[in-house]
Protein backbone atom coordinates (compact mmCIF):
# COMPACT_ATOMS: atom_id res chain seq x y z
CA UNK A 1 0.00 0.00 0.00
CA UNK A 2 1.86 3.13 -1.16
CA UNK A 3 2.89 5.55 1.74
CA UNK A 4 1.72 2.94 4.62
CA UNK A 5 4.42 3.09 7.07
CA UNK A 6 4.24 -0.50 9.38
CA UNK A 7 3.85 0.74 12.99
CA UNK A 8 5.10 -2.43 15.27
CA UNK A 9 3.87 -3.10 18.50
CA UNK A 10 5.63 -3.05 21.30
CA UNK A 11 6.22 -6.52 23.58
CA UNK A 12 6.14 -6.24 27.28
CA UNK A 13 9.58 -7.49 28.45
CA UNK A 14 9.91 -11.35 29.33
CA UNK A 15 11.11 -10.70 32.80
CA UNK A 16 7.29 -9.58 32.94
CA UNK A 17 6.28 -13.25 32.64
CA UNK A 18 4.80 -15.12 35.52
CA UNK A 19 6.98 -17.73 34.95
CA UNK A 20 9.77 -15.38 36.03
CA UNK A 21 12.93 -15.08 34.67
CA UNK A 22 16.50 -15.16 34.90
CA UNK A 23 17.18 -11.18 35.12
CA UNK A 24 17.98 -9.26 38.31
CA UNK A 25 15.60 -6.70 38.87
CA UNK A 26 17.85 -3.92 37.71
CA UNK A 27 17.93 -5.48 34.05
CA UNK A 28 14.24 -5.86 34.36
CA UNK A 29 13.76 -2.48 35.31
CA UNK A 30 15.68 -1.24 32.36
CA UNK A 31 13.63 -3.70 29.97
CA UNK A 32 10.41 -2.17 31.33
CA UNK A 33 12.00 1.55 30.59
CA UNK A 34 13.14 0.47 27.25
CA UNK A 35 9.51 -1.41 26.41
CA UNK A 36 7.86 2.00 27.50
CA UNK A 37 9.64 3.88 25.31
CA UNK A 38 9.08 1.52 23.06
CA UNK A 39 4.83 2.34 23.82
CA UNK A 40 5.32 6.01 23.40
CA UNK A 41 7.26 5.39 20.04
CA UNK A 42 4.46 2.94 18.73
CA UNK A 43 1.84 5.43 20.00
CA UNK A 44 3.42 8.39 17.77
CA UNK A 45 3.77 5.85 14.71
CA UNK A 46 -0.14 5.51 14.73
CA UNK A 47 -1.21 9.09 15.32
CA UNK A 48 1.33 9.59 12.48
CA UNK A 49 0.14 6.64 9.93
CA UNK A 50 -3.70 7.77 11.12
CA UNK A 51 -3.08 11.15 10.02
CA UNK A 52 -1.97 9.86 6.70
CA UNK A 53 -3.94 8.04 6.30
CA UNK A 54 -6.77 10.57 6.65
CA UNK A 55 -5.10 12.90 4.18
CA UNK A 56 -4.95 10.08 1.71
CA UNK A 57 -8.65 9.52 2.05
CA UNK A 58 -9.80 13.61 2.23
CA UNK A 59 -7.82 13.59 -1.47
CA UNK A 60 -9.20 10.45 -2.71
CA UNK A 61 -12.53 11.89 -2.21
CA UNK A 62 -11.88 15.04 -3.67
CA UNK A 63 -10.49 13.85 -6.53
CA UNK A 64 -13.46 11.88 -7.03
CA UNK A 65 -15.69 14.74 -6.42
CA UNK A 66 -14.23 17.11 -8.99
CA UNK A 67 -14.35 13.51 -11.57
CA UNK A 68 -17.65 13.73 -11.24
CA UNK A 69 -18.58 17.60 -12.24
CA UNK A 70 -16.47 16.32 -15.28
CA UNK A 71 -13.88 19.12 -14.58
CA UNK A 72 -10.98 18.90 -16.97
CA UNK A 73 -8.77 20.35 -13.93
CA UNK A 74 -8.87 17.94 -11.62
CA UNK A 75 -5.50 16.99 -9.53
Amino acid sequence: MPGFDYCPPPHPPGCMETTGGTKSPTECEEDVQIYIQTVFAYRECLALETERAVRESNDVIDRWKCKKTGSKRCR
